[in-house]
């Protein structure tokens, strides 16, 4: 017996999967059962398995997406040059206070741009517990990746939030310790998901990193004899060409416009004036789990965090 099929370029509509027609040039060919079925058969076999974790992995694609888009923004602003250094030799006998003078403010809307990407890795956390709990049968509508405010409290939340996941998958939930006092990134993240809902943005700002103080300068220029005059000459040149640069105890965060980010000594006379060089960065707000802490390395970390869990789950559990 031969079955008339009208074949499309959308097979995948014409065989009626997923109960839509699309109307569009067709050809008609006669095939005897055998070959109808056949025919079937390898449409079905070769429409592709969906990856239980393709919408997290999507999440954070999303999230990288984002992230290398504010680099370049962040790379961009520090390339024009939005600080000045002032020195001030007026303010205090016997010093120079190094201040700066802030020439562009950090632009508002990255706060928005750092939000969706903390967003997007904290849902791709809870689209890993849901894919847990499917594979494991359970019901997904009340899963959720667990976070708990106590370290005791974890295996209760566990319990809550992966019900009807695999033990092993539980095991893994607790022992990703995502707590205070346990894994400090994760409980990070969430923290930060939680600022972004309540308070709409998440805040930005300008930070004194690190000061190279010249110590070049503090190299006497003479010595008693030739030898010795060519000996601090030397280590002038190393110092120059191999600066230090340290991270102050306080670092001027928030900075403000015309902060002292350095002082020194005013040199004596034939001693050269010192030429402190700064880094700037741009950070994480006051008042939050990771206050002060450089935005874009944070991300980056936290980007890499939730690429290590969901390998490590796709390697044991799917």
């Amino acid at each position: 017996m031969s079955w008339p099929l009208f074949l499309s370029t959308d097979l995948f509509f014409v065989f009626g999967f997923g109960g839509v027609f699309r109307k569009c040039r067709t050809t008609s060919l006669n095939l005897s059962s055998p070959d109808l079925f056949f025919l079937l058969e390898a449409l079905i076999v070769s429409q592709p398995t969906q990856d239980p974790l393709q919408g997290v992995w999507m999440k954070i694609e999303r999230a990288q997406t984002h992230l290398n888009n504010l680099r370049v923004e962040v790379e961009a602003f520090h390339g024009r040059k939005p600080y000045r250094i002032i020195a001030d030799n007026s303010s205090e006998p016997g010093k120079i206070l190094f201040r700066v003078k802030i020439i562009e403010c950090v632009p508002a809307g990255w706060s928005a741009i750092i939000g969706d990407i903390i967003h997007n890795l904290r849902s791709s956390l809870d689209l890993l517990a849901t894919a847990l709990v499917v594979a494991n049968g359970g019901n997904p509508k009340t899963a959720y990746f667990p976070f708990a405010k106590i370290p005791g409290d974890i295996g209760a939340r566990v319990n809550e939030r992966m019900r009807g996941a695999s033990p092993k998958a539980m095991k893994f939930a607790r022992r990703l310790k995502p707590h205070p006092g346990g894994n400090e990134a994760l409980w990070m993240l969430h923290s930060l998901d939680l600022l972004d809902k309540h308070r709409s943005i998440i805040p930005v700002g300008a930070a004194h990193r690190s000061v190279n103080p010249d110590l070049a300068s503090n190299v006497p220029t003479k010595g008693e004899a030739e030898e010795i005059t060519k000996l601090w000459e030397a280590m002038r040149s190393f110092l120059k060409e191999r600066p230090i640069f340290l991270r102050p105890a306080d670092r001027q965060f928030p900075m403000q416009d015309g902060a002292v980010l350095f002082s020194c000594p005013t040199p004596e006379p034939g001693q050269p004036k010192p030429e402190p060089q700064f880094i700037f960065e741009v950070a994480f707000g006051e008042g939050q789990v990771v206050d002060g802490e450089p935005v874009v390395e944070t991300l980056k970390n936290f980007v890499k965090l939730a690429e290590r869990i969901t390998k490590i789950a796709q390697r044991h559990f799917f």
